[in-house]
């Protein structure tokens, strides 16, 4: 019986989606994170950490006009360069996500995504293995190594690949986790997988 439920797959295969549809009905016990994408003119320009009890609308998505007034950034466009990072929203209110995420009684912790630039935040990525170590189920995306090479050519993504490749090989080897690859042709089955973990995780509601 696993308890750590991960998908993987290429950008826009609907990884978030799907695991946002199973959650919804029990996000009153649902701890950890997701990353929000930030959009002007239907383009992408930033990447927003946002912990699951701070949104109840849970979007994965939000349309703006600019970036005042958005907390929690840790990618966005530059006015007059490339992506530029921000590796305090992992040690501030990312780490406290996590340890909350832990202190509370959840039922399921939810991590979404893992393997980019928050492998280089030891602080981050300690709360990350202090849940991996607890008995609370975990769903999760974790980043394909293909998305990761698209990070490495951004000058904020440097040393992704190679921390991302050793990621995934220490998730693989983790007692009671399943990892699996999402595509179109297995969504439906998948979805059933991920639809039936959630249930059994908070099936005391």
């Amino acid at each position: 019986m696993i308890n750590k439920l991960f998908l993987s797959g290429t950008i826009g295969a609907g990884k978030s989606t799907l695991i946002r549809e199973c959650l919804l009905p029990y996000l009153p016990v649902v701890g950890g994170f997701y990353v929000q994408r930030i959009l002007k003119d239907g383009q992408l320009i930033a990447f927003r950490f946002r912990p699951v009890s701070a949104d109840e609308a849970y979007r994965l998505s939000l349309a703006v006009d600019n970036l005042e007034g958005l907390d929690n950034l840790f990618l966005y466009a530059g006015q007059h360069s490339g992506w530029l990072r921000n590796e305090q929203v992992f040690i501030e209110c990312g780490v406290n996500c996590l340890q909350q995420s832990l202190k509370k009684n959840n039922k399921l912790i939810l991590l979404d995504e893992l393997g980019g630039i928050e492998l280089h935040i030891p602080a981050f990525m300690a709360e990350v293995y202090r849940i991996f170590n607890s008995s609370i189920p975990v769903l999760g995306v974790i980043k394909a190594p293909a998305n990761a090479q698209i990070l490495e050519k951004a000058e904020t993504g440097r040393g992704v690949i190679d921390i991302n490749r050793s990621f995934i090989e220490y998730v693989n080897n983790l007692q009671k986790t399943k990892l699996i690859n999402l595509d179109h042709e297995n969504r439906d089955a998948l979805a059933v997988t991920v639809r039936n973990f959630v249930e059994e995780a908070c099936n005391d509601l």
